[in-house]
């Protein structure tokens, strides 16, 4: 069985973690559609100042969690790149969960990719942003028993997880205490016993956002294409989640759409243009990871998307009734980060998780400045959203199979 991974799966200053992919190039080098940083991506999901400038908000809060007790992030780092790519900002409140024994190390790409993306996209408009590093030392059981022990203000209100592994060979070996769980033996006990916590989490009102995986359909075990069979990847397959895929730019598309004024803008070139397709390898250093739960039912938020999407493609049988993943996709391509003062591009699902969280964090900090609750399991809302055509744009080329 393979470890939970990472869905990062290039930095230019790293080895890749998914064979499936090359590493992206030094910022130094121009790629022909141009690099993202925070205000970069509020241009291109109409979020910048000037339009969201009449919405008052209130403090909220947000967290990343890592499977990897070495891993670490720097909050000078984070005040740089804060910085260096958006106008000045104020700095969350840092608030670390870590297993016993934690030592913090140097920063890693993982962790210095989730936080600077997920605060970045809400600190300039949401005060006082509580901001947590979660550390698991084990795997999705583990969080999940651990979060609902926690006292409801000692924990954040959205969840970033950007890691995967295939759902058929789930099981307790990597829980630290897997011998308390009674699980059970086979995959799909150990599955439905994390979607049971997942569960209580949204029932609990608590937004749980998880990139789909990056090596596309095949999944993390064939990620060689070895073989054409599919390996959908947990916990993107859990219906109590909300599955983020990733978007790249089309590169056929030259119409300028926004004039980024990012300080970085003036040393590198950023992205300028508006049209995705699914990020795509080679065009991109990853495919978006996307299939069908191995055994989740579909959920009744996306029976009539899965439906038309099965009904429009001629699929086969055999993805009726099941999950499909992901629900939405947000940009996850060539992507700067600020990591040891060194600038490094980052593609993979795993940006497009922190992203989507921390705009749905400025979405609860706007209710939250109306007396409303946070968004809460969002699943549902977002599909009725789509179905009406409003709030999304359609992505269109591109394939992960």
């Amino acid at each position: 069985q393979s470890r939970p991974k990472s869905t990062s799966a290039s930095q230019s200053y790293s080895s890749t973690r998914s064979k499936s992919a090359t590493p992206s190039p030094s910022p130094q080098t121009p790629h022909p559609d141009g690099f993202f940083v925070p205000d970069v991506l509020r241009l291109l999901y109409n979020m910048s100042s000037a339009a969201l400038n009449n919405i008052s908000f209130s403090s909220t809060s947000i967290g990343v969690i890592q499977f990897d007790t070495t891993s670490s992030y720097s909050v000078a780092d984070y005040i740089a790149f804060n910085n260096w790519s958006s106008k000045p900002a104020p700095i969350p409140t840092f608030l670390n969960i870590t297993p016993s024994g934690y030592i913090v190390s140097t920063p890693d790409f993982e962790s210095t990719l989730d936080i600077q993306y997920a605060a970045s996209m809400m600190t300039p408009y949401v005060p006082n942003t509580q901001f947590y590093y979660w550390v698991a030392d084990g795997w999705m059981l583990d969080f999940t028993e651990e979060y609902l022990s926690t006292p409801n203000n000692s924990r954040p209100l959205i969840v970033s997880i950007s890691w995967v592994a295939d759902e058929t060979i789930q099981s307790c070996e990597y829980e630290r205490n897997c011998d308390e769980y009674n699980v059970g033996t086979g995959a799909q006990n150990y599955v439905n016993r994390v979607n049971k916590n997942l569960q209580l989490m949204a029932l609990q009102g608590v937004t749980v956002v998880v990139a789909s995986g990056d090596n596309g359909a095949l999944g993390n075990s064939n990620s060689d294409c070895q073989n054409t069979d599919y390996h959908s990847q947990f916990p993107a397959s859990s219906p109590y989640v909300l599955s983020v895929g990733a978007t790249m730019l089309d590169l056929s598309d030259t119409n300028v759409a926004y004039t980024p004024t990012s300080p970085i803008c003036s040393s590198y070139s950023c992205a300028n243009t508006k049209k995705e397709v699914l990020a795509t390898y080679p065009a991109s250093a990853i495919t978006s990871g996307g299939g069908f739960s191995a055994y989740s039912s579909t959920p009744s938020y996306q029976i009539d998307a899965v439906n038309t999407y099965l009904s429009n493609n001629n699929l086969t049988s055999m993805y009726l009734n099941k999950r499909g993943y992901p629900d939405v996709s947000i940009m996850g391509n060539y992507l700067m980060i600020l990591m040891n003062g060194n600038p490094g591009l980052i593609s993979g699902t795993s940006a497009s998780a922190p992203i989507f969280a921390g705009m749905l964090g400025v979405i609860n900090g706007a209710r939250k400045s109306k007396g409303k609750r946070e968004v809460g399991f969002v699943n549902g809302v977002l599909y009725k959203i789509a179905a009406a055509g409003g709030g999304f744009r359609d992505v269109e080329g591109g394939s992960n199979g």
